[in-house]
């Protein structure tokens, strides 16, 4: 019922429901639908067993909310790598994915130079087009290899 309340606000920029254990796929996806101009979105999850979204709900989600900059997905361990992939060709400046215990470190790498694009760095590197946060604390499947790759790439990390 309060996720379709937010049909009465089709300006909303930022929407924090983290805790919230019924989110499911269909709420991404009326999510997706009614908030075109959302900017943020934080659905972090702080128990186990809250895992109702899958990749299809990051996919609706993605699509229908392309003003997206910063996401929120803290403790979901139901994360995986083409809803992740998804969000971030929305041109995320922020993700967070802090204890998302599926959370890969190969994947997350590929994710992020398949779809964050490439611009040349002030030392000539080639950098993250549009990604320049990514939380990936008790993240214990992304190694430091990984790290240093996403950090090459210009995207500061937390780990």
């Amino acid at each position: 019922r309060a996720i379709k309340a937010l049909s009465m606000c089709p300006g909303l920029r930022v929407l924090n429901i983290s805790g919230c254990a019924c989110l499911t796929d269909l709420s991404l996806k009326y999510i997706g639908r009614s908030c075109k101009e959302l900017e943020e979105i934080s659905v972090a999850s702080y128990n186990d067993d809250w895992d109702f979204f899958s990749d299809r709900g990051l996919k609706n989600l993605a699509s229908g909310c392309k003003k997206l900059k910063k996401v929120v997905l803290d403790g979901n361990n139901c994360v995986a790598q083409k809803g992740i992939m998804c969000l971030l060709e929305r041109g995320l400046e922020e993700l967070s994915l802090r204890g998302c215990g599926s959370v890969d470190g190969d994947w997350i790498v590929e994710a992020v130079r398949s779809t964050c694009g490439r611009r040349e760095g002030d030392d000539g590197m080639l950098k993250s087009k549009t990604l320049r946060f990514l939380d990936l604390k008790n993240c214990t499947r992304v190694r430091k290899e990984h790290i240093i790759a996403l950090r090459e790439l210009g995207i500061v990390i937390n780990h």
